[in-house]
């Protein structure tokens, strides 16, 4: 909850209210840690980023016209990086992870929500080749968020391993 307490206040100093008082709250976040799917990105003994991972899509997912129907959805939730560590490939790594994830577990596409006053979060993900299936209002949020989809599959896999050996990263 430390993260996200940073995370959200780095927000506001920076005039976005993506995550306020009501979201993301401490029932929430004990509630993916107590099912599993919240997962840590550390730094030798600190915790400096962290992402949901789970089959849970807001209602409002349901009138978007999504391009992936696969039979299981992985969704990502909350993904964030302190802001010591942000610009530094904190949330490239979880999404690594996730998109590893995806694919270990058997997952047909991955699903995802970002802020519309978060052009940062939409680049990456537009970079990683996720499509945008459209904007969606959620409850409590000022702006919408737009929503965004891709396939999950063994060949994406493999060419992202080999850009990452070619480039290093």
């Amino acid at each position: 909850m430390e993260v996200i307490a940073l995370c959200r206040d780095h927000m506001r100093a920076n005039g976005s209210d993506q995550w306020n008082d009501l979201y993301p709250r401490m029932e929430v976040v004990q509630a993916d840690a107590d099912a599993g799917s919240l997962y840590l990105l550390r730094t030798g003994e600190d915790c400096i980023g962290a992402v949901c991972l789970n089959e849970q899509q807001a209602p409002e997912y349901g009138t978007l016209p999504w391009r992936y129907k696969a039979a299981r959805i992985l969704v990502v939730h909350r993904l964030c990086v302190i802001p010591e560590w942000q610009g530094r490939g904190g949330a490239r790594m979880l999404m690594d992870f996730a998109e590893e994830h995806a694919l270990r577990e058997g997952y047909g596409a991955i699903r995802l929500d970002t802020f519309t006053g978060n052009p940062r979060a939409i680049a990456l993900y537009v970079r990683r080749g996720y499509e945008i299936a459209g904007n969606a209002c959620l409850s409590a949020r000022r702006l919408p968020v737009v929503c965004f989809d891709k396939l999950v599959c063994a060949k994406s896999a493999q060419v992202h391993e080999a850009l990452r050996g070619f480039f290093g990263t």
